[in-house]
């Protein structure tokens, strides 16, 4: 079954935009995502949802990213961004 992985980001201006440039500026792999949803952005918080075909694919992705979201962590604590991320099961991608 596809799993939904809701990121929500609140706290700076734009957090939105700031994830996406260090995303790219420490080369995330998005080879095992199937598709990302950006469900809402302002200029103090952001929701994205993040869909992976199965568990294995989620694993897969973590494994593969496991150090560059730990930097990814780091940059949001030192920004004083908050996170909140849950996962749900769901019955297809969007």
């Amino acid at each position: 079954m596809p799993i939904k992985v809701s990121i929500v980001t609140t706290g700076t201006d734009f957090p939105r935009n700031s994830r996406a440039q260090w995303e790219g500026d420490i080369g995330f792999d998005y080879s095992n995502v199937s598709k990302v949803i950006t469900v809402a952005n302002t200029e103090t918080s952001c929701e994205q949802a993040i869909y992976f075909a199965d568990e294995d694919a989620l694993t897969a992705h973590r494994t593969a990213n496991l150090e560059k979201i730990v930097g990814l962590n780091n940059r949001r604590s030192s920004n004083s961004m908050v996170t909140v991320i849950e996962e749900e099961v769901v019955e297809t991608i969007p």
